[in-house]
């Protein structure tokens, strides 16, 4: 729960108000307030209700804080969420409401209207994309705690154990019910015509949209992948620490949806070789130096194929020896398979960047399905290249170049990731021989 501390020592805010510190009390509480408000709105999608329990949780914790045992920041806040969520239940059991509504469709205008003028115009355009309305609408549907698991385990950042605390659970509950939680809202996307591969953007735009729209937006929309355990499909959110970042948050996970970056289609097999011999001689573009991670889901191992011999049979490969560096006798033909979902990511040893025509570059061969690509930070931020493969196939191989100019990032990009998306062609998979990618030095 990382997200939570973030450069704050609330271990030592706590005890000094505790202790009876005005100071600390007062920023505590201001603190406590803003995380609260919109955790009550993410679960509820009522601003006004949000507004009122989260000042009636703040007052809860002023009364309770001098005897509340803390042996941590993620102790105190775990407290503070299951009060929150105690008045979130009292509220609707005093209405003679045993659950909270769950059919809930909210609307992007009476949320943009709680957003700061300054923000307005921008917000207003990215709400009227498809995936917005979509977002809210899949959000209001799911049942209330659906979206309270969700809420604290990807933009809380909590663990398991930190979330059965909360709820009044186990552990195991509440992995199970934030599995649940992700399939629901995967249905409720592919209902209205998105793929699988929108969960965490989706998340990432209603984080954005419910943290500006409760007004105090200095709480950070941060989802992270790893948290979020929908694998490589989707980008990470750009930290939004104040109110003009909540629109570039909102923004970046718009652009995993979009098109961006424009790829080259080479024509014929002299300007394939004319292109790649230019590519590995120019001192500007790099191999990868380094393999960040990969991920073979069944766990058989990585296999490789020789480039010119789609009938050889497949044969164990070491990515990292094949990738990374310069390429050595006797491995020079052979390429690393990518079945379906098995991904690769290489890192470069500075920030790549874009430079006249073509910036990325590798060479393989796909039978089905291209590669999905994703540059990335190297430490869990990234951003699909959508665009449509467009390429050359040459004795051996297929030759995929990328311009990136016109690229917007919330992060300097460091690495690549390839994944695999199908199991076609004679190898089960998609075959990576080669990466290169221009690189600031």
């Amino acid at each position: 729960m990382s997200q939570m501390g973030e450069n704050v020592d609330y271990f030592e805010i706590i005890k000094h108000a505790q202790l009876g510190s005005q100071e600390s009390m007062s920023r505590l509480a201001q603190q406590a307030r803003e995380k609260v408000c919109i955790y009550i709105y993410r679960i509820t999608l009522d601003y006004h209700l949000a507004q009122d329990l989260s000042q009636d949780t703040v007052l809860e914790m002023v009364k309770s804080l001098k005897r509340l045992k803390i042996e941590s920041p993620d102790s105190f806040w775990a407290w503070l969420y299951r009060t929150a969520l105690g008045k979130i239940q009292h509220h609707f059991r005093y209405q003679g409401n045993k659950k909270i509504e769950q059919n809930i469709a909210p609307d992007g205008s009476e949320l943009l209207n709680q957003v700061p003028e300054n923000c307005r115009s921008a917000l207003n355009t990215l709400l009227q994309k498809e995936l917005s309305r979509v977002v809210l609408k899949a959000m209001g549907q799911l049942k209330s705690d659906h979206r309270n698991v969700l809420s604290l385990r990807c933009f809380d950042q909590m663990s398991y154990a930190q979330i059965a605390a909360i709820t009044g659970g186990t552990e195991l509950q509440a992995r199970l019910s934030f599995f649940r939680a992700k399939h629901s809202l995967k249905k409720q996307l592919a209902q209205n015509g998105f793929k699988k591969e929108h969960l965490l953007p989706a998340l990432g735009l209603f984080g954005a949209i419910t943290a500006s729209s409760t007004k105090p937006a200095s709480a950070a929309v941060v989802v992270s992948s790893v948290a979020a355990k929908v694998g490589v499909a989707v980008a990470v959110v750009g930290t939004a620490t104040s109110k003009s970042f909540i629109v570039a948050a909102a923004a970046a996970v718009i652009a995993t949806s979009i098109t961006v970056g424009t790829f080259k289609t080479i024509k014929n097999e002299d300007e394939f070789n004319q292109s790649f011999s230019q590519i590995i001689h120019t001192k500007a573009f790099e191999q990868p130096t380094s393999l960040v991670r990969a991920y073979d889901p069944d766990g058989n191992g990585w296999k490789g194929a020789n480039r010119l011999k789609q009938e050889q049979l497949l044969v164990p490969v070491s990515p990292e020896k094949l990738l990374v560096g310069t390429r050595q006798k006797p491995d020079f033909n052979l390429t690393v398979i990518l079945p379906a979902n098995h991904w690769i990511e290489l890192g470069f040893s500075g920030e790549i960047v874009d430079g006249p025509g073509t910036d990325i570059s590798f060479a393989g061969r796909v039978a089905g399905e291209p590669l999905r690509i994703f540059i990335t930070d190297g430490a869990g931020q990234e951003v699909e290249i959508t665009s449509a493969v467009s390429h050359y196939a040459g004795h051996g191989g297929q030759l995929n170049e990328l311009d990136i100019s016109g690229l917007s990032l919330p992060f300097k990009p460091r690495a690549l990731r390839f994944v695999g998306v199908d199991n076609k062609g004679p190898w089960g998979g998609a075959a990576l021989w080669g990466v290169w990618a221009r690189v600031k030095k």
